[in-house]
């Protein structure tokens, strides 16, 4: 997922909302649960949940704004009752891109057009912009590292 809407609570248990919601919310969680990153294993320390808000390629920003807007949009009456029923310390669209600065690239530069920040300012939804660096690719038809023999020295 490449836009996600990230919703958390210091004070209420969201699990009512979450039941009755019309939100794309594709995970969950309560304080306390114990959830895995990576290797390590912690505690939330907040109730919340996570929505879907646009499958484009991390290389779609313009994509994933417009869907974006749609999303906040479609569901501005429930993000507005969810922010007059409960405590919400934070909410945000949290946007992924593949991080562009590198050899012949000194810096990056995106565009966030007024319509999204007005409505998602009116929303009390904050913005984020999280960058990834790309994975490295292959070469192609690069033949493959040759393998020393058996008992040969190694520099």
């Amino acid at each position: 997922m490449s836009c996600v809407l990230r919703v958390s609570s210091s004070d209420n248990d969201l699990t009512p909302f979450v039941a009755k919601s019309q939100l794309p919310i594709y995970e969950s969680y309560r304080r306390g649960e114990v959830c895995t990153i990576g290797r390590k294993e912690r505690a939330h320390k907040n109730f919340g949940f996570k929505c879907d808000v646009s499958k484009r390629e991390f290389s779609d920003l313009p994509g994933q704004i417009g869907d974006a807007l749609v999303f906040l949009q479609r569901h501005e009456a429930e993000l507005r009752q969810l922010r007059a029923e409960y405590k919400i310390d934070d909410l945000r669209l949290d946007f992924a891109c593949w991080l562009r600065i590198g050899d012949t690239t000194i810096t990056q530069s995106d565009y966030f057009p007024p319509s999204l920040l007005s409505i998602a300012g009116n929303l009390g939804v904050g913005i984020e912009f999280s960058l990834y660096p790309k994975p490295q690719e292959e070469e192609p038809n690069q033949p493959p590292e040759p393998t020393p023999p058996a008992g040969a020295a190694h520099l």
